[in-house]
């Protein structure tokens, strides 16, 4: 360009002197020179520019090059920075993931420039394995290379074609991926009355498993998605394909093959006459569709399976991530600290993160063993309270000698050290202080906020866990490793007797088994109990000592020290006891001493069975990590559906100054009037549920409030008119992730439904509590009404009919209230006014209210229940006796409720959790000979008592809250033994898990 530039004002001179020359120009010999030197000079700037050209497009072809490579290098620095949000302890500066990427980078050029080969794309393996191989737990590892894999495909998807094979992923496939079931409620789904008609007909029958919150998203999904248009039809009308769809185990595999059954159609015997005549009115919905799912890209056969079949979603991530980037990337549990020691240098410590639990002691040391042949070199230190002088000190001692190791345990127990270990570690980076190449810095925490993150980017990273699996776990403790608890001098004490084996093996199976009961949620235990190795140590030395010199094995005292002091000492639940205690049981009895016993009985197998079915839900981690670019829009759309759906109060104040609502006309001279007024104990006026409907609406108000401020502060945040606030950008992050604000939460009723769910709900259960605050209002004012009316009429204080049913439901919705325990005790306080009994002396019995549906309107008439206003459902008909209540809306998990025979049967096939028939609390004094039985046993059969629960999660926020373990406990009649049940962890819930 410069050049150009020049030889342009080359021929501006040139033309300047020709034009002031008056004579002819051939004269001037210093024209003509200078001519001369211009072409010269010209010639050569042309010359220049030419070479510049070229030199410019190879830097071009060069930089094409690499763009790819530097692309790729930004997209996995992106996800690796990510991380953080998943777990504080995964941080990762830009230095050491430049580090590990140009080495990535170096060795792959090199490899290829060897063979030949045409430089390509580097694959993220090199990356993956020095961050996930060692860094990350094995529930977060799945996750890491799924992020990994899709923001590959999202930045191909600008590509045209992708180069590296692994495909592309358009964003709006991604969105409906992540956000599916917020989409459906703010963008909503086009009515379709016949498909709807139709869906709520199947959904007793092949479509059972078909929620429908699915069932909105499947229609969702086939208006947003040409490969899904005939997704819906299909579901309704190919029986055959979807039931070999919800009885597959390999789903992936099973959607990359075309489904080759008969198309089939509904049995004409077993339509409804109400179906029979919707076909007949519309002849092309008869058509029965085979949905071509064969022809779904690899991504969108995952967004089907998250919809349908979430519980197989993660095994069908890992197939996808196997055929799309290869197996390496599903790695292995277990870790190798041979590995990572190689990776280190003396500079960087070593941080082991550990969850509770995890001996990390032995495992440094039988490192420590098999590296150098001893463990003197390593020094210990546990910190704590007043040991940070100690700690600082072994690390100076260390740093003066030859091929030391300092291990530094429990550094989250230490956190006013950390800013010290901090600096301590930027010292040993400095390159004038002199440290031993041998030397290493090992450190050992649990995953905790305190530890600076500086020190977690300059540190190698460890994750070390239990191992996982009954046969992980037994191999490990019976030393298949080399490091286990039951050592070989161990199993063969002569001094135990003879049955000092089987005991010491149905101890490590018992101890196995729990340890893996905690990856199935609240169907292992309501609280995640973390069992220690020194547990289990305790637990052979208790057997030890209690079967040595014994003639006979002391059954009772061997359950007492195992099942309440040892591995019962961690148990605070009463419900998780009672599960211990039986399971103790079945590995702890005299028939494990005979010859042919087998754990796996027909029993036992059963129920591994039905765990194996389930897909374990403690440790799924959340996919959804940062927030797309267009999510504001997204927020304040929903923002505004929640904000016109919301109602501002339970109660709408018809006029100012009136007493037009129950709060009002509880507050005022009415209510004043009749409380003094009236003689004696009335039914409505003296009810104690009046008082709790009162307190339930003013937590509802409170709740509502909250919410409709802080919906409109974050619609002026999202529009830039105040500050977004910590508190409003969690509310933002929790509408993208759909998960209730933690604000709301604060202030809300317990609850695991994602957020869709629990608006959804909440507006459920302000219907229901305006609809009763109504009727509630109008029996008060009519019972004022006819008071007054009596007074006048009398000289004495006036005497009223009193019917009780007047005001308050037929059925309660149990889980409608904010607290269901206080509502169960009210009434047992108003049966013991009623009676004149102390509410300490009553309990309840039950009784399972069977269904009064004839069997020909049986089918069609449960799909009217199911959809059927609660509200409706609430206030229809009345209980004249209205003594107790009849309660309605709970689930049954892990069982299910058979109406025809009254009692309690396994579930059916992938149905862990169902709905549970009306129940009749009935108040019952407590009888002196046996107060703790609320439901004598049945003549036949067995009765399980059954604890309820106000969510999925059952005990597991009690220890925090303070709250009760359970709301309350129900006798249900069955033929199998309780210890069945108990096992199973059967409960009643007040809502189902929707995750």
């Amino acid at each position: 360009m410069r050049s150009s530039r020049w030889n342009d004002h080359l021929r501006a001179c040139n033309k300047n002197r020709i034009r002031k020359h008056e004579r002819c120009v051939l004269d001037n010999e210093e024209i003509i020179d200078t001519l001369r030197k211009s072409k010269i000079t010209s010639n050569e700037i042309s010359k220049r520019i030419s070479e510049t050209e070229k030199a410019e497009s190879e830097i071009q072809a060069t930089r094409k090059n690499y763009l790819p490579i530097a692309t790729r290098g930004a997209l996995l620095y992106f996800v690796v920075a990510s991380l953080t949000q998943i777990n504080h302890m995964y941080q990762f500066s830009l230095d050491w993931f430049r580090q590990v990427f140009l080495s990535s980078v170096v060795s792959k050029s090199k490899e290829q420039e060897e063979h030949g080969l045409k430089r390509e794309k580097v694959p993220p393996k090199k990356v993956h394995e020095l961050v996930v191989s060692a860094a990350l737990f094995n529930q977060h590892k799945l996750c890491f290379a799924f992020l990994l894999c899709t923001a590959i495909m999202k930045n191909n998807a600008s590509e045209s074609p992708p180069e590296d094979g692994i495909g592309s992923l358009p964003e709006e496939e991604w969105n409906i991926f992540l956000y599916s079931s917020i989409l459906i409620n703010t963008k909503g789904v086009m009515p379709h009355p016949r498909l709807d008609r139709l869906y709520e007909m199947d959904r007793s029958r092949h479509l059972r498993w078909v929620s429908h919150a699915r069932w909105k998203q499947c229609r969702y999904l086939s208006r947003q998605l040409e490969a899904f248009s005939s997704l819906c039809r299909s579901l309704l009308f190919n029986v055959s394909q979807w039931s070999a769809f919800q009885a597959s185990t390999a789903l992936y595999l099973l959607l990359g093959t075309p489904f080759s059954a008969e198309r089939d159609s509904p049995d004409e015997s077993e339509k409804s006459p109400e179906e029979t005549e919707l076909l007949n009115e519309h002849e092309e919905l008869h058509r029965p569709v085979n949905f071509p799912w064969e022809k779904l890209t690899p991504f969108q056969r995952l967004i089907l399976i998250k919809i349908l079949r979430p519980e197989r979603l993660k095994n069908s991530v890992r197939k996808f991530l196997t055929e799309k980037i290869g197996s390496e990337y599903i790695h292995r549990t277990g870790i190798n600290l041979k590995e990572s020691y190689k990776d280190s240098n003396a500079r960087t410590p070593m941080i082991l993160i550990h969850s509770q639990g995890v001996d990390v002691i032995n495992t440094l040391l039988k490192f420590a063993q098999e590296l150098k042949g001893t463990t003197q070199h390593v020094t210990m230190i546990s910190l704590g309270q007043g040991r940070a002088a100690k700690a600082e000190d072994l690390i100076a001692d260390a740093l003066a000698k030859a091929g030391q190791w300092v291990f530094l345990q429990n550094c989250h127990l230490a956190a006013s050290f950390m800013p010290r270990l901090c600096t301590i570690v930027d010292s040993l980076s400095n390159p004038n202080v002199t440290v031993d190449p041998k030397f290493r810095l090992w450190l050992s925490s649990e995953s905790d906020s305190s530890l600076p993150v500086p020190l977690l980017q300059k540190s190698l990273k460890i994750a070390v866990e239990m191992p996982m699996g009954l046969k992980s776990n037994l191999l490990k403790t019976l030393g298949h490793d080399g490091s286990g608890e039951v050592t070989e001098e161990i199993f063969e004490k002569p001094t135990c007797g003879p049955w000092w084996k089987k005991l010491l093996f149905s101890l490590c199976f018992f101890n196995a088994l729990i340890n893996e009961r905690r990856k199935y949620g609240m169907l292992g235990w309501n609280i995640g109990y973390e069992f220690n190795p020194s547990d289990f140590e305790v637990a052979v030395k208790m057997l030890e000592n209690t079967l040595t010199a014994q003639p006979a094995v002391p059954w009772q005292k061997l359950h007492f020290l195992l099942g309440e002091v040892v591995y019962g000492g961690q148990v605070t639940d009463p419900w998780d006891q009672r599960c211990l205690n039986t399971l103790l049981y079945r590995f702890c009895n005299p028939d494990v001493l005979t010859c042919d016993f087998s754990f796996f009985s027909e029993e036992a197998q059963s129920f591994m069975d039905n765990l194996v079915a389930l897909q374990p839900r403690m440790g799924q981690p959340s996919l959804v990590i940062s927030r797309e670019p267009s999510s504001d829009d997204l927020v304040m759309e929903m923002v505004t559906n929640m904000q016109k759906r919301l109602p501002m109060t339970v109660e709408k104040e018809e006029r100012r100054g009136a007493q037009s609502t129950l709060r009002s006309i509880m507050a005022g001279s009415v209510w004043e009037a009749l409380n003094k007024g009236l003689e004696g104990y009335d039914p409505l006026i003296h009810c104690v549920l009046l008082s709790f409907l009162k307190q339930e609406i003013e937590r509802f108000d409170k709740l509502l409030l909250v919410i409709h401020e802080s919906l409109k502060d974050l619609q002026l945040a999202i529009k830039g008119k105040i500050v977004l606030t910590p508190e409003l950008e969690e509310i933002y992050n929790s509408f993208l992730k759909a998960r209730v604000p933690a604000l709301w939460q604060k202030h809300a009723y317990k609850s695991c439904k994602p957020l869709a769910s629990w608006v959804n709900n909440l507006i459920q259960r302000l219907n229901f509590f305006n609809t009763w605050a109504k009727m509630a209002y109008t029996a008060i004012y009519h019972r004022y009404m006819r008071f007054t009316l009596a007074w006048k009429h009398s000289s004495t204080s006036p005497k009223l009919e009193k019917n009780f049913f007047e005001g308050f439901p037929a059925r309660y919705w149990l889980p409608a209230f904010f607290f269901p325990q206080a509502f169960l005790t009210a009434v047992l306080q108003d049966y013991g006014r009623a009676h004149g009994i102390s509410t300490d002396a009553l309990t309840f019995t039950h009784q399972v209210i069977p269904s009064t549906i004839g069997s020909k309107e049986e089918e069609f008439s449960i799909m009217v229940q199911k959809t059927l206003n609660l509200v409706r459902r609430a206030f229809k008909s009345t209980d004249p006796s209205h003594i107790g209540a009849h309660i309605f809306g709970l689930f049954i998990e892990g069982a299910r409720w058979n109406p025809e025979e009254k009692i309690l049967e396994d579930s059916l096939p992938r149905e862990i959790c169902c709905d549970f028939p009306e129940i009749y609390f009935l108040p019952t004094k407590v009888s002196p000979e046996t107060p703790a039985a609320a439901n004598p046993p049945e003549s036949e059969g067995h009765t399980f008592e059954c604890p309820v629960y106000q969510t999925p999660q059952r005990s597991s926020t009690s220890i925090t809250t303070g709250s009760p373990s359970s709301l309350t406990s129900v006798f249900l009649p069955t033929r199998r033994p309780p210890s069945h049940w108990i096992t199973m962890q059967v409960a009643l819930l007040c809502e189902k898990n929707e995750k």
